[in-house]
């Protein structure tokens, strides 16, 4: 915000009897207030690299003045816009502000509800990952399931049915409680016609 406005002409002006002295302040006082848009909109007021805003505010110290300008010139306003330049005088400037706080406000919310969704982006992200991780496990985990009934089943069966098949081979043979394995003994027995094998 700038707050150094050009009244040199307009004192003159409201001190002047004559009309063309008054006409003559008034068309300089008008061409101060346009040079002086031109100055503060070329100065560092405005500069995006350190995020200031994208417009500056030209403070007239005086309600009278500012009714002063909009009355013999409005289009100053508008030149003062295109330029980026806002002509504030004390009641509008609160306006402005206020505006200004507004927005701020705004463009905060803003930016924390884009946290925010970034936040739930990332979650749902870590959400997924970690669901998959625990449906591979589930598979793992059922896979181990699966395996262990089969060997408390089937192997089992099978097992029990090979001991059974020794068993009978057993007694077929009369070797009692003789070990089936390993069949080498079996053969040493049946060479020494039963008897039993020296040591």
């Amino acid at each position: 915000m700038d707050v150094k406005f050009p009244l040199n002409s307009y004192l003159r002006y409201l001190e002047s009897d004559g009309e063309a002295a008054r006409e003559s302040h008034r068309a300089q006082f008008l061409r101060d207030v346009r040079t002086r848009i031109r100055e503060v909109t070329t100065r560092d007021y405005i500069n995006p690299e350190e995020k200031t805003l994208d417009y500056v505010l030209v403070f007239i110290p005086n309600e009278q003045v500012y009714a002063f300008i909009n009355e013999n010139d409005p289009g100053i306003m508008d030149e003062a816009l295109k330029a980026k330049a806002i002509l504030c005088s004390p009641f509008t400037l609160f306006a402005i502000l206020a505006i200004i706080r507004q927005s701020l406000d705004n463009f905060s919310m803003e930016k924390t509800a884009g946290e925010i969704l970034g936040l739930v982006k990332n979650f749902k992200k870590e959400w997924e990952k970690f669901t998959d991780a625990m449906a591979k496990m589930g598979e793992k985990l059922d896979g181990a399931r699966e395996e262990y009934r089969t060997m408390t089943t089937t192997r089992h069966d099978k097992l029990d049915r090979s001991i059974q098949k020794i068993e009978d081979l057993q007694q077929l043979k009369g070797i009692g409680d003789a070990p089936a394995l390993p069949g080498s003994e079996i053969l040493v027995i049946e060479a020494c016609d039963g008897k039993e094998p020296p040591d």
